[in-house]
């Protein structure tokens, strides 16, 4: 039953019921769901993000706060960086009830050394603020650019704003 469930996760159909939540007329795809919670049981890696995003989002399901945490801690554990900077946020602005920005600077760090663009950029930010870090504008600027080139628009705004910023003074 688990390889079935697996090969049928992965098959077009199955990834269709996963990914398509609404139909056109906005009513929720009753199978998606059952599915998702199925696929992140078995160890799916992508379900286990999906699912802990969508309690965190409150997209589809009840937000769950806990629940989010759990599944996005799973899929963070086995290297998923979508899943990192879900529960990065999580701590950030602690919604668990335990805010850390430390922890959130650990798992948006290993989202960005692994090329999450946006990860980069929240990083770059907490290095430029000095949130859960020292500050170092030096890495802000760093972390920036490697956002940027990815063409991450915010990161290019942040260095304009840095650079006109330092022409000023």
């Amino acid at each position: 039953m688990h390889f079935q469930l697996i090969n049928y996760f992965n098959s077009l159909k199955g990834k269709i019921h996963f990914f398509i939540y609404a139909g056109f007329d906005g009513n929720i795809d009753k199978v998606a769901i059952p599915n998702l919670l199925k696929a992140a049981e078995l160890g799916h890696i992508r379900g286990q993000s999906e699912l802990g995003t969508r309690y965190l989002t409150g997209e589809l399901l009840k937000k769950n706060y806990d629940e989010a945490q759990k599944w996005l801690e799973l899929a963070s554990r086995k290297g998923n960086a979508f899943a990192m900077r879900n529960l990065a946020c999580i701590y950030y602005y602690g919604l668990n009830g335990e805010q850390s920005y430390e922890k959130a600077f650990e798992w948006w760090s290993t989202a960005a050394h692994k090329g999450d663009p946006v990860c980069q950029c929240y990083i770059a930010e907490m290095y430029q603020e000095g949130v859960g870090v020292q500050e170092d504008i030096m890495k802000a600027i760093d972390w920036f650019k490697k956002s940027a080139e990815q063409g991450h628009i915010p990161a290019r705004e942040a260095l304009d704003e840095i650079f006109s910023q330092s022409k000023k003074d």
